[in-house]
């Protein structure tokens, strides 16, 4: 693996524009892989981005994709006024937190903290074929010791896939969790569509 950031941290292996991938050659990657990194893009971003891992990615390589907030379950646990994850309930706060990504928390760089697009699975279904991805798997998940699947992830390959969705993911297991044999992240779980 190699780890490409916009900025020099102490896991970052090449200082790069990662919207662009210019690095990188025509089907020279093995696998993309994104933790909490597609919200922070500018909605005019996503699809040229989605088009680059396109082009990068070798013809069986899978893009993999989480922690992205859904916007959708983000919204329904606001108005259900479900338990909160710091707090008794899902309040403004939290909305925020997941739309916006809390920026504040970081002044140094509360640009790049920002959340600049919000997500359901519509609109990256969308992305995703406008892109050229033929095969794609979109799933929400919960962080251990959340109740309420509020992240999004998804997998998509520019052909059929040549394996099955858990087996791409058990790799990122330290992120999402651990996974059942039916495809489920113990618990609360990964709700497959």
């Amino acid at each position: 693996m190699v780890n490409c950031d916009v900025r020099r941290t102490s896991a970052t292996d090449l200082v790069i524009d990662c919207t662009e991938l210019k690095e990188f050659q025509d089907g020279s990657a093995d696998l993309i892989f994104s933790n909490a990194f597609f919200e922070h893009l500018y909605t005019s971003q996503h699809l040229a981005h989605l088009k680059n891992c396109h082009r990068v990615l070798r013809d069986d390589g899978p893009l993999v994709y989480i922690g992205i907030p859904d916007f959708e379950i983000v919204a329904d646990a606001y108005l259900r006024k479900l338990p909160g994850i710091v707090g008794d309930r899902f309040d403004l706060y939290h909305v925020y937190r997941y739309t916006h990504g809390d920026p504040e928390q970081t002044p140094d760089s509360w640009l790049q903290q920002l959340h600049k697009s919000l997500f359901d699975k519509t609109y990256i279904t969308k992305l995703l074929d406008a892109a050229g991805f033929k095969s794609s798997t979109i799933f929400n998940y919960c962080y251990p010791g959340e109740d309420i699947p509020l992240c999004m992830g998804f997998v998509a390959w520019k052909a059929e896939p040549l394996q099955d969705i858990r087996n791409v993911l058990t790799p990122f297991q330290q992120y999402i969790g651990d996974l059942t044999d039916k495809g489920n992240m113990t618990e609360k779980g990964i709700l497959v569509e």
